[in-house]
């Protein structure tokens, strides 16, 4: 049993896929779309800093109390995701789709 559920859990994580495109959400409405080929630092609305580079998407900083998003660390899969609940920001990454590249 054990077995199995080793090998099903192998599967199911190795199936996600690098993902192309990060969705910026300010209080669960779609603020932008970020490429993750172009390297760069993005400003969400004052909220927070996202920086892209050749690991992923990661929010590197962030004035919240807590700073919990910061401690998420990187992301690079597609349906992966960072909240940063007092900031009402959240970013989910997706494997398709165009990105506005406009920083």
């Amino acid at each position: 049993m054990l077995f199995i559920s080793a090998v099903f859990s192998l599967f199911v994580f190795a199936q996600k896929e690098s993902a192309k495109t990060a969705r910026v959400f300010i209080d669960g409405e779609l603020y932008r779309e970020i490429s993750l080929e172009l390297y760069s630092e993005y400003n969400i609305d004052g909220r927070l800093t996202l920086t892209v580079d050749a690991n992923g998407i990661r929010v590197s900083h962030s004035d919240c109390p807590d700073r919990i998003c910061e401690k998420t660390g990187y992301i690079s899969k597609s349906g992966q995701s960072i909240v940063c609940l007092p900031n009402g920001v959240s970013v989910t990454l997706s494997g398709e789709g165009e990105a506005d590249v406009v920083t």
